[in-house]
């Protein structure tokens, strides 16, 4: 039901970091082992090293990160697949080895344990790709992905769209703080004023897509903030696309808030929550009562997500519980989006 996220890097990494980066050529893939496992790997082969993460579905847990080599186009691949705990502590998980063909569409390979032992055939196919967009005069950018599948194309010609106007409005923003600083800050930082926007597919189609959108900002000051909005769409066998929130899922009834909330509290706290631990948080009942927070549909069931201050001091960075589909498949509205999922369990 709950997992310590992994996503803090936005928000901690070194400034210089985040002022260099290159153009994303993340990839995201679907995958399954043995033919019945399903997971979610991206992969970010830009550098010297590919970089990533992966997702099982059974459980949707975070804290499975990839490093290794290949994963651009077509040739083989090694990611090393690392377990991070709670205290930090890293341990290997796994190996997934094999090739990619059709300019990085397709992939087969095998996955085999930390210790050798276990192997599963791995079959990847390549759900979406994300591009940015960047401003030519200041450090402003805005990743959106864009999905392989043919009937995701108008949401493709959606997010290109917002993403494309949500990058208008952080330029600005850059430019209005550099005019507002000037003669306060030293003139070298005004350069490292930025705000970027990174996405995370929690859900990469084709009968549902759910997009969280993590901005980080930094507008001089000790650190930057990373606040977070999420989209959820529903996509018809004709291509229409359907946005829709927690409460379009779910039956807004008293009893459905109270489960929710307890739910989130006792996620909360078995992470380590300094606000929920304390006890200055009770409930989420006005979340609950309005839309519903900040909310992603993945495979396991709903995750509701907690930027830096949210629910703790900075430094624990982000939150993300995962409230599981036995847990929601009571209160699932029969006319929305997840009522074919409640059916099939």
């Amino acid at each position: 039901m709950t997992n310590r996220p992994r996503r803090r890097w936005l928000a901690l990494l070194p400034l210089a970091l985040l002022t260099a980066t290159a153009p994303a050529a993340e990839r995201v893939y679907r995958a399954t082992l043995d033919g019945r496992i399903g997971l979610t790997i991206s992969v970010d082969p830009a550098g010297d090293e590919t970089r990533g993460e992966v997702r099982y579905d059974a459980s949707g847990a975070e804290g499975l990160r990839l490093a290794g080599r290949g994963g651009g186009d077509d040739g083989g691949f090694e990611w090393r697949e690392i377990l991070e705990t709670h205290d930090g502590a890293a341990k290997p998980a796994g190996t997934f080895t094999g090739a990619l063909t059709e300019g990085g569409r397709r992939g087969a390979g095998e996955w085999r344990s930390a210790d050798g032992r276990k192997r599963l055939p791995l079959m990847l196919e390549r759900a979406a790709r994300i591009e940015v967009l960047a401003a030519a005069d200041v450090d402003a950018k805005v990743e959106y992905p864009v999905f392989d599948a043919p009937g995701l194309a108008r949401l493709n010609a959606r997010l290109a769209a917002d993403a494309g106007r949500t990058l208008g409005e952080l330029g600005r923003a850059v430019r209005e703080q550099r005019e507002a600083l000037k003669g306060e800050i030293d003139p070298a930082m005004l350069e490292h004023l930025t705000q970027q926007v990174h996405v995370e597919l929690d859900s990469p189609g084709p009968e549902l897509v759910s997009v969280l959108h993590l901005l980080y900002d930094f507008s001089g000051g000790a650190h930057g903030n990373t606040s977070l909005t999420a989209e959820n769409y529903a996509l018809g066998a004709d291509g229409t696309v359907r946005a829709f929130g927690l409460w379009n899922a779910l039956q807004k009834t008293p009893a459905a808030r109270r489960r929710l909330s307890a739910l989130l509290v006792a996620g909360l706290k078995q992470q380590g929550a300094a606000m929920v631990v304390d006890g200055e948080i009770k409930d989420f009942d006005a979340m609950l009562d309005g839309d519903g927070g900040t909310m992603t549909v993945i495979p396991a069931g709903i995750a509701f997500h907690f930027p830096p201050y949210a629910v703790g001091p900075y430094a624990q960075g982000m939150f993300r519980v995962v409230i599981p589909n036995r847990a929601l498949a009571e209160f699932v509205r029969a006319d929305g989006p997840l009522a074919a999922r409640a059916a099939a369990k």
